[in-house]
């Protein structure tokens, strides 16, 4: 937590004024501009709610069909098993986890409502041309970094809801939190309305007794006491990104230097590194077990959503169906690369590495 974070949020609850007001509608703005986006987030209570808000807005049918990523957190697929949606899982690419361009345009169709694309580990997916209208959800929990100048200059950006997760573990944290950036002003409008039951606290009519709900909505909304310290953490998100990068940067070195024992995608400068992941050839497990008995926490971070029974039982997947999921889910193995990692903790992690190779 930020320093100052503890006094911001003191001074919130001792004003009297607790819920959604002046903080959230500040951190909004100071998002924005960290964003470089062309307006203002919309903050809400976390980035599930942002997920479950962009999928309402993209106004999805109950059977439509939705592509999406089984590597993730279940948080970014169980809101459309409530939403009755046919899930049509996507392979991913093998190196870096991320959605296949190929696999995606083969299961692209009129049916397709919506495509759900993840940032795995901080690393934006490159999303093909789609002329259909189908909106597209980036799930951005991993990936505070700004937007680059093509997401915000493209036509097909303005089919892009992107969602973020300021949960307690994330690069940006409110405890728990998030938001989500609709692409136009219509967009934001209702999702604004929709995030507090589909009444608007902005009004002068009072939203208690006397606004007629035009659309029903949900109770997503920040709070000011998390937007305080949303505030405080987000002065410092520059440098904890350079520093997860810089970090990433030399455990990629480290393990590039035995081609034959690992598999890892290219180094991406502008990914934000929540972790850095590495495919373990042969032996992943005793690798594990190798550096944890040397005081190196390393492990997988989400499993492929397709095994669990809730999902199997309306999207089956078979043998063989998702051969790059396949692969990156038994050889996927995360090792840390935060802001607290030091010098001498990468250099253990290098020694470790080389010793175990060497066996």
């Amino acid at each position: 937590m930020a320093p100052g974070a503890s006094t911001a949020a003191a001074e919130v609850l001792n004003s009297g004024y607790v819920g959604e007001g002046p903080q959230v509608k500040k951190f909004e703005e100071e998002f924005q501009q960290h964003l470089g986006a062309h307006q203002p987030p919309l903050m809400v209570n976390s980035g599930t709610s942002a997920l479950d808000l962009a999928y309402e807005l993209c106004n999805i049918p109950e059977g439509a069909e939705v592509i999406t990523t089984p590597l993730t957190c279940t948080a970014t697929n169980l809101p459309l098993l409530r939403r009755r949606v046919k899930i049509v899982w996507a392979d991913c690419n093998v190196d870096t986890g991320l959605i296949s361009k190929v696999d995606l345009l083969q299961k692209l169709n009129r049916n397709t409502a919506a495509i759900v694309a993840v940032a795995w580990g901080g690393r934006i997916p490159e999303m093909p041309p789609i002329n259909l209208n189908t909106r597209v959800i980036l799930d951005l929990a991993h990936a505070p970094q700004p937007l680059r100048d093509s997401d915000r200059s493209s036509e097909g950006s303005k089919k892009i809801l992107r969602c973020w997760s300021f949960q307690a573990i994330k690069h940006l944290t409110t405890v728990d939190g998030g938001a989500l950036l609709p692409p136009t002003p219509s967009d934001r409008e209702r999702g604004r309305l929709l995030r507090w039951f589909g009444l608007d606290r902005e009004s002068s009519v009072s939203f208690r007794c006397s606004q007629d709900i035009k659309e029903p909505g949900f109770k997503y909304q920040m709070h000011d006491v998390a937007a305080s310290i949303g505030r405080c953490n987000l002065l410092h998100l520059p440098i904890i990104l350079s520093q997860h990068r810089h970090n990433a940067r030399i455990l990629y070195e480290i393990f590039s230097e035995y081609p034959d024992e690992f598999r890892i995608p290219h180094y991406d400068p502008t990914a934000a590194y929540w972790i850095f992941t590495v495919l373990v050839r042969q032996r992943r497990d005793a690798l594990q077990k190798f550096l944890q008995h040397r005081g190196i926490e390393s492990g997988l971070v989400h499993s492929r959503n397709d095994i669990h029974t809730c999902f199997r039982k309306v999207a089956p997947v078979w043998a063989g169906q998702l051969p790059g999921v396949d692969y990156f889910q038994a050889h996927q193995l995360a090792v840390p690369c935060g802001w607290w990692v030091t010098e001498e903790n990468l250099y253990w992690i290098a020694k470790c590495i080389k010793s175990w190779v060497e066996t």
